[in-house]
């Protein structure tokens, strides 16, 4: 039980601040108007909480986390 509990509780902190780091992301660029550094460092955020997101998927979808005794 204390399996599940971590990864739900992993989950909901990785959707939590992968929503946040978007969030901030795409007002970088839309504050920017596609100009200048701020635009480049908004569009590497997006990316980087869409690469997180996958790695966080690896990881909840391992057969570790996913066992129950």
């Amino acid at each position: 039980m204390k399996a599940v509990q971590r990864a739900v509780r992993t989950f909901v902190l990785a959707f939590v601040g992968l929503s946040l780091l978007m969030i901030v992301g795409f007002m970088l660029v839309l504050a920017a108007s596609s100009k200048g550094v701020l635009a480049c460092a908004g569009g590497a955020l997006m990316v980087l909480a869409m690469v997180l997101a996958a790695a966080v998927d690896i990881r909840l979808r391992s057969p570790h986390v996913r066992k129950v005794p």
